[in-house]
């Protein structure tokens, strides 16, 4: 990949948006990570439940992931008319001419400025068949001025993620070489990563990601701190440093997942996390996990639903909007004056 093999996003545009006046009082923003769980279950119940807790809460970024695209149904389509106020932008590195795509999505309640997105290679000997890619999105959040926000659905293959995050290095590092880029970014999506094997994620670390890091292989060449690349921090990890084990996300199914083809014995991992820019101006300042979309009465509310109806057999799944559970960040400014450029102005209200 290079940084030519970029290439804009499938936009839509908020059809009634917010406008600036409605936007989050206070100096803080917010960025949330969901994997749909694609056409699993009751999709249409699933994500209409989704997009309730995002226009009740209204963060002003929400990353998906495993958002499907076809002739079944488009789920873009889809939470576009449930979240009117949210500009969209979609990636799916699928060929064109296939019917079914699935990519990554991100919701912004600003405009965007601007969207790049690009597909990792596929080699014909990785076990993982799904086409993968990376979608960044740019847009100026009252107060911080210009945000980039990532979306990212990594490989379940070892080797292949491990390329996926060289790709993701190389893309990142393109982006931040732009002219006009911003240092505030913040990456966020499904790592698919294992318990025991954080090799992948630990290359946004850089420039110490750890000798015996085996991803290290799959950095292309040329891609380091010293030529633009940013690194980053976990925010689960930065925020809550001695619990290393919590934050978990997937599953949430307590039973065999049919669409993972392993048995869950319920949260187990964390695949789900989100990535804040270690020299940027923004400053973690909570995480949560699970936690707004456990205040909706979702169960409760399917399960009289399907109780209700004549002849309807109870299904175990239809009880989760997803088998992922969301990531709930949030972030302010970290004051720092001297490094971080932003206009006179936003810098007085900011320390006001």
């Amino acid at each position: 990949m290079s940084c030519d093999g970029r290439a804009p996003a499938i936009v839509i545009h908020a059809s009634q948006p917010l406008g600036s006046d409605s936007s989050r009082p206070g100096n803080l923003f917010r960025v949330v990570s969901w994997n749909l769980w694609n056409y699993n279950a009751r999709w249409e119940t699933r994500l209409a439940y989704i997009a309730t807790v995002v226009s009740t809460e209204l963060p002003e970024f929400v990353v998906f992931q495993e958002i499907r695209r076809s002739p079944r149904g488009d789920q873009l389509t889809f939470l576009c008319g449930h979240l009117p106020m949210y500009h969209a932008a979609f990636h799916s590195a699928a060929d064109a001419n296939q019917p079914e795509k699935e990519g990554v999505a991100i919701f912004s309640l600003y405009e965007l400025s601007s969207t790049k997105s690009v597909n990792f290679i596929l080699k014909p000997s990785d076990r993982d068949r799904n086409p993968r890619g990376t979608l960044l999105v740019s847009a100026v959040v009252p107060k911080f001025g210009l945000i980039n926000v990532v979306a990212v659905h990594l490989s379940y293959d070892v080797d292949y993620q491990c390329r996926n995050m060289g790709e993701l290095l190389q893309f990142l590092q393109c982006s931040a070489q732009d002219s006009g880029s911003s240092p505030n970014t913040v990456i966020a999506g499904d790592f698919n990563i294992y318990v025991g094997f954080e090799a992948p994620v630990a290359v946004l670390s850089m420039p110490d990601p750890g000798a015996a890091n085996p991803c290290l292989k799959e950095i292309p060449q040329g891609v380091s701190v010293q030529a633009g690349l940013p690194t980053f921090d976990d925010v689960w990890l930065r925020l809550t440093p001695l619990s290393p084990n919590s934050g978990l996300t997937f599953s949430v199914l307590p039973f065999k997942d049919f669409t993972h083809a392993v048995r869950s014995t319920g949260l187990e991992s964390r695949p789900d996390r989100v990535f804040v820019a270690r020299l940027g101006c923004l400053l973690p300042t909570a995480a949560t996990v699970g936690e707004i979309e456990n205040r909706h009465p979702y169960n409760a509310s399917v399960y009289w639903q399907r109780l209700i109806s004549s002849g309807a057999q109870l299904e175990v799944d239809d009880y989760w909007p997803s088998d992922h559970l969301s990531v709930w960040t949030t972030y302010g400014w970290n004051g720092d004056s001297v490094n971080c450029v932003l206009p006179l102005l936003q810098l007085s209200e900011l320390i006001s």
